[in-house]
């Protein structure tokens, strides 16, 4: 995936405790737009995963060293045609 590219979320089952990190979650079946693909940390902080932003859906920085904006794995969307 790549910014600029449209996907549909096939995944918004956000386990409970992250939710709070959160101001805006991405929906089951709705359209996005990516507007950055970037290497991010899973919940457990061990393991890095690829991790996408989209356009209209903005969080808060992360309150780690990197202070980057939480973003959502990119296993829970698909590139639309």
């Amino acid at each position: 995936m790549d910014a600029g590219d449209h996907v549909i979320c096939v995944d918004s089952n956000f386990h409970p405790s992250i939710v709070p990190l959160y101001t805006s979650l991405p929906m089951k079946g709705r359209e996005y737009v990516i507007r950055d693909v970037r290497l991010g940390i899973t919940p457990d902080c061990r393991n890095g995963a690829v991790s996408v932003l989209l356009v209209g859906v903005n969080n808060p920085l992360a309150k780690s060293r990197s202070e980057l904006e939480r973003g959502f794995d990119e296993r829970r969307f698909r590139k639309t045609d």
